[in-house]
């Protein structure tokens, strides 16, 4: 972004953003994939989905790599001039990652504020997931991973049966 334009971004947009002093206007392909606007196979914004939620026509962040140089953040009460940024993932993909998921069918559960399952699917984009979202686990490679959530543990055990493996 440019002269201190409105864009739209993820949390992670806004917090690199801030973060590096307006510098990078960033996202990664996990979060971005995680908003629905993300075409997952195209691997860009969806230019149908804004017209659908009928998105202003202001800048989306540009997506990246999950992994690698991203920005240079720096805070004036920080101890040190700057720090290099070189990760950044939305909360389960990275929780999946974190607990070894790295190979095709591993998956992990969590239960807190609700009941998510997340399922690493490698290379392959489930067709059809009876309900579930696909998305980006992260983009080392563009493992596709399918997700679901329940407010309770008993429906969280019928999204378990559904997932196919």
């Amino acid at each position: 972004m440019a002269d201190d334009r409105l864009g739209i971004g993820t949390l992670d947009t806004w917090l690199i953003w801030k973060l590096s002093q307006g510098r990078s206007y960033v996202t990664d392909a996990s979060t971005a994939s995680r908003t629905l606007v993300y075409d997952i196979n195209a691997g860009a914004w969806s230019k149908e989905a804004r017209s659908i939620l009928h998105l202003p026509d202001l800048p989306l962040a540009p997506v990246g790599s999950s992994c690698g140089p991203i920005a240079s953040l720096s805070h004036p009460e920080w101890p040190v001039k700057s720090v290099e940024l070189y990760a950044s993932l939305e909360d389960q993909p990275a929780a999946l990652y974190a607990n070894g998921c790295w190979r095709p069918g591993e998956a992990k559960a969590n239960y807190g504020t609700g009941c998510f399952l997340l399922m690493n699917h490698g290379h392959r984009i489930p067709a059809n997931l009876s309900g579930l979202t696909s998305s980006v686990a992260w983009d080392l490679g563009e493992a596709a991973s399918s997700s679901g959530s329940s407010g309770i543990a008993a429906g969280f055990m019928r999204l378990v049966k559904s997932i196919p493996c």
